[in-house]
């Protein structure tokens, strides 16, 4: 019985520990290059996450229109002439002619959902970043160039954000954890379903 009951309390922690990656926000579109990274160039993106984590960011950057090097991906918690308060970063792979989206993943960071935050792309070479021409299509944030936040106020960079959340069979799974521990101790006391 001690067995069975240590098994189960062990299958309901790895349940909840057990986390999925989901896309936060994100604007898919891809219309024109625009934003040319250079070291003394950032770019960026402002957006407003609906998590209270984020663990990764995603950018496009146009194929066949780019320099090659590494990407740094950074999130701050505000952006006036420069980026400031890290929040996270991590570095991509090297980036080629090719590369289309580039991801870059970070242990989950605390951030307040509905607050603004800033997406900047950092390089040491440059890179082109695709964003949308015009009509303003991810309405919680902009386009960020030359160190200007505002600027660009109807341009999307192409972008996604990633968060983690709880798998979603976490509940299920506990529920019938313990429904198959109340039928085992029933068995036990001698009061049971016969099988």
């Amino acid at each position: 019985m001690i067995k069975q009951t240590l098994a189960l309390v062990g299958l309901t922690f790895s349940v909840f520990t057990n986390a999925a990656m989901v896309v936060d926000q994100s604007n898919l579109l891809r219309q024109e290059p625009a934003c040319h990274i250079s070291p003394s160039n950032l770019c960026g993106q402002s957006f407003q996450s609906s998590s209270s984590n984020i663990t990764g960011a995603s950018i496009y950057l146009s194929p066949n229109r780019l320099g090659s090097g590494e990407g740094t991906l950074s999130i701050y918690e505000s952006y006036s002439s420069s980026p400031t308060g890290l929040v996270a970063s991590g570095v991509s792979g090297i980036v080629d002619s090719q590369q289309g989206w580039v991801d870059v993943f970070w242990s989950a960071a605390s951030i307040n959902s509905g607050q603004t935050y800033y997406m900047v792309l950092s390089s040491p070479t440059q890179l082109t970043i695709a964003a949308t021409a015009s009509g303003d299509v991810y309405a919680a944030g902009n386009m960020i160039a030359l160190g200007n936040t505002s600027a660009y106020s109807s341009y999307d960079l192409t972008f996604k954000t990633y968060s983690e959340v709880q798998g979603p069979t976490a509940a299920w799974l506990l529920g019938s954890a313990l429904f198959g521990l109340g039928l085992v101790t029933r068995n036990t006391s001698g009061s049971a379903l016969s099988c």
